[in-house]
């Protein structure tokens, strides 16, 4: 009989060596995910230059099974929808790349792109920060994919739809803006720099931190295996925000008890009515409701504010 532990290392072991057959398949040649992530990971891929290493973390994996379940969630509601189109996008410079869209609507000339977050946690600073430099890249250049395919208008929709692999929240994230040819122009001049440098043999950035490459990075080896990490100074703008926002949080965690703290002291007039150990009450938009509970001989009230719901 195979123990505990020998069935999970087993199974550790085929879901790593998935995702890294996953990641080399996806490794043959540039995608629009490649563009804003990193110049030096670009730059090995424009050169075909086999990936060093297979890193076991299975966010990759995992969004991408999700992926597969929003596809047949929205082709069974909205058989019109195309999804995972292939695409074959002209950039204005000439350089030429392959995508896959995850969702066009022709009929509205709207271009979805799925992304999968960890967390609820994750999927809150997402909602007060928006995208980065590089998911605006991708949801533009795949519409500009599928107007040249003649799939959609000049002008149209892009956006993305955020969902936390936990599962902890049922509603997700949408940001969405018009298709801005702009942002196809600086996505371009990010990837023409990095191919100007394969052409004239230059070095790029290493845009992303020593340890976070160490971790995810299928080219850590070849890009970072002869260099020791003592690059203290962190230049990794995810990593520069991710401070920030610890930052900010504590700053935010101690506003809101001092908030929280003066709200219950005006709200203390309403503890009581008629029917002494509930008080609920309809202030403006919301529902004020103090209830007491007896724990020995002190009476504790908690309160719960709502908005009301229309």
């Amino acid at each position: 009989m195979t123990s505990a532990n020998g069935f999970a290392a087993s199974m550790a072991a085929d879901l790593n060596a998935y995702a890294a057959l996953t990641q080399r398949t996806m490794q043959a040649g540039i995608g629009v995910s490649d563009i804003g992530f990193c110049h030096s990971k670009t730059l090995y891929k424009l050169q075909g230059i086999a990936p060093t290493d297979a890193p076991t973390g299975r966010q990759a994996i995992h969004g991408t099974e999700l992926h597969k379940l929003f596809v047949a969630a929205r082709s069974a509601s909205r058989p019109d929808l195309l999804h995972e189109v292939e695409l074959t996008i002209k950039l204005p410079s000439g350089l030429t790349i392959t995508a896959h869209a995850d969702e066009v609507d022709s009929a509205n000339s709207e271009v979805t792109d799925f992304k999968t977050c960890g967390d609820a946690a994750d999927l809150a600073v997402i909602r007060r920060e928006g995208s980065d430099e590089q998911q605006r890249f991708q949801r533009h250049l795949y519409y500009y994919g599928a107007w040249q395919a003649g799939l959609v208008g000049p002008e149209g929709t892009v956006r993305n739809w955020w969902t936390d692999r936990a599962g902890q929240d049922s509603w997700g994230h949408v940001e969405q803006e018009s298709f801005d040819m702009g942002v196809v122009h600086q996505a371009d001049d990010w990837l023409g720099s990095v191919a100007y440098a394969l052409e004239h043999g230059e070095e790029v950035p290493r845009d992303k931190h020593h340890d976070f490459c160490a971790r995810f990075c299928p080219f850590f080896t070849h890009c970072r295996g002869s260099l020791t990490h003592d690059d203290y100074t962190v230049e990794d703008p995810a990593l520069i925000a991710a401070a920030r926002r610890v930052h900010e949080g504590r700053v935010l965690e101690k506003e809101g008890k001092a908030l929280v703290e003066v709200g219950r002291r005006n709200l203390d007039v309403l503890k009581k009515d008629d029917q002494g150990d509930v008080a609920s009450w309809i202030a403006g938009e919301w529902r004020v409701r103090w209830t007491a509970s007896n724990r020995g001989d002190t009476q504790v009230w908690r309160l719960a504010v709502d908005k009301v719901s229309l």
